[in-house]
């Protein structure tokens, strides 16, 4: 096992991650499991939340630090 730094994009914000993994392709795919969605819900008005505070929630639950 090799340690990669995963450069990534979620809502046009650059995010980076250091994992552990046996390849390149191994290294996106532990990413992709540190995805969790929680709930998903069709929106009835268009009373968005601020992206930024989606964003740092994101980085959180990934464990990234935002640039």
């Amino acid at each position: 096992m090799k340690q990669y730094t995963v450069y990534f994009e979620i809502f046009n914000k650059k995010l980076k991650a250091n994992v552990m993994a046996k390849s390149e392709e191994d290294a996106k795919q532990k990413i992709r499991e540190k995805i969790s969605f929680h709930k998903v819900e069709e929106n009835q008005d268009e009373d968005w939340k601020n992206i930024e505070e989606m964003m740092k929630a994101m980085a959180d639950v990934l464990g990234v630090k935002m640039k």
